[in-house]
């Protein structure tokens, strides 16, 4: 494509990181630096409101922040929308259903199987996700979310964002339609028909598992899509590959009050392995299990013969 008629935003994700991210703020788009797919600022919620400018940029770069992009959707960024398909049969099934929507600026996600649909509209859309449906997670990225931009790398597979579809993002009116699709798919993920396990053996012990650790498994797991029944916490195993066909219906617990997972297939599995399969340093939390009290020493009192 001669770069004449390449796209602009095509154009600046061609570009390094620092260009890149200078590109996509000239096009009028709230950038902020990311540390993998995180934000690499203490707080980025003024950049929901505010683009960073050139020179701030710049500085980030300095800093040494600037390792990957993140693109604010929302009105600060000229009313940009992105769907986020994170599953390899999301987005044939979003180009079969909206043929007229796929005709837009697309970006590959580092992840291999993912992919960013870019929209601008004139009527925002709430921000809504369905985790864990038939083909996979499902996001519509409007106010209050940030999408990883190329030329960034994914942090576990070292891979780039890239381009796939070098088309300009596409305007539309609303996106009405893609909204009720994604809604019907929250509605199936609602109905889901896990039931906590009856019998579950849970090993026996004094030591009982560090609530901060406890804490940290439920926060990764949740922004993974897990919902909680009970005490218990359901999503798709941590481990799919011993699944014979990766597990479709979603088998895995997380107990929250004893701190231990369970799979219809897998079986129990301790804390420990939970913190490695998502990878959870329990020493930076205090150590895996609750330290035990210091016993309480009276003070002798003195007595009188």
């Amino acid at each position: 494509m001669n770069s004449t008629n390449t796209p602009p935003i095509v154009q600046a994700a061609q570009n390094s990181v620092i260009e890149a991210a200078k590109g996509y703020a000239a096009l009028g788009m709230s950038v902020i630096p990311l540390k993998g797919k995180r934000p690499a600022l203490t707080s980025w919620t003024q950049h929901q409101q505010s683009r960073a400018n050139q020179s701030k940029i710049e500085a980030w770069h300095r800093q040494g922040i600037l390792q990957n992009i993140g693109i604010v959707c929302g009105t600060v960024s000229g009313n940009l929308v992105v769907l986020d398909l994170d599953g390899a049969a999301g987005y044939p099934a979003f180009a079969a259903s909206f043929p007229h929507l796929a005709d837009t600026y697309t970006v590959a996600t580092g992840g291999g199987v993912g992919r960013h649909v870019y929209f601008r509209v004139e009527q925002m859309p709430p921000s809504i996700k369905a985790m864990g449906t038939p083909i996979g997670n499902l996001e519509l990225c409007g106010e209050g979310r940030q999408v990883v931009a190329p030329p960034s790398v994914h942090p576990t597979t070292g891979h780039s964002y890239r381009v796939e579809n070098a088309c300009d993002v596409l305007q539309v009116l609303d996106l009405d339609d893609l909204l009720r699709w994604i809604e019907a798919f929250k509605q199936r993920e609602h109905q889901s028909t896990w039931k906590p396990p009856s019998r579950v053996s849970f090993p026996t012990g004094e030591a009982t598992i560090n609530p901060k650790v406890i804490n940290a498994i439920v926060h990764v797991l949740e922004e993974q899509g897990f919902r909680q029944h009970g005490d218990w916490l359901h999503g798709r195993c941590i481990h799919p590959e011993r699944h014979r066909n990766g597990d479709r219906n979603p088998s895995f617990g997380f107990n929250i009050r004893s701190g231990y997972g369970h799979c219809d297939v897998c079986g129990t599995m301790l804390a420990k392995e939970v913190c490695e399969t998502l990878n959870i340093d329990p020493n930076q939390l205090g150590g895996l299990v609750r330290r035990p009290e210091p016993p309480v020493i009276q003070p002798c009192s003195s007595v009188k013969h």
